[in-house]
């Protein structure tokens, strides 16, 4: 993978037309990163091979963690194939162990 600047790391594929950048970041405790003008990603914590995050994003903004996420798309894609479009899932589930905080 090639380098372009300090801690920022590009994919070969970076520039082509309908390709997806892959930036990876070194962050410790408390830093952030930031994804445009209003979204603000914190690390809270790392225990062992666990990172905590801290989102912190306008509420039109939804964020699913990637297994919550693919969960949601399943059930609505068989909710859409039976023809019951209003039971379709909007996103706004948590699971159980997601702190949100206002």
């Amino acid at each position: 993978m090639a380098t372009d600047s300090p801690g920022r790391q590009i994919s070969p594929s970076e520039g082509k037309q309908g390709r997806l950048r892959v930036l990876i970041f070194t962050r410790r405790i408390g830093e952030e990163i930031r994804i445009g003008d209003n979204i603000r990603v914190r690390i809270i914590d790392i225990k062992g091979k666990q990172v905590r995050l801290g989102i912190e994003a306008p509420p039109e903004v939804i964020i699913h963690r990637e297994e919550i996420y693919l969960r949601i798309n399943e059930k609505n894609a068989k909710t859409s194939e039976a023809g019951n479009e209003e039971e379709k899932l909007s996103g706004d589930i948590l699971p159980k162990d997601v702190d949100q905080v206002d």
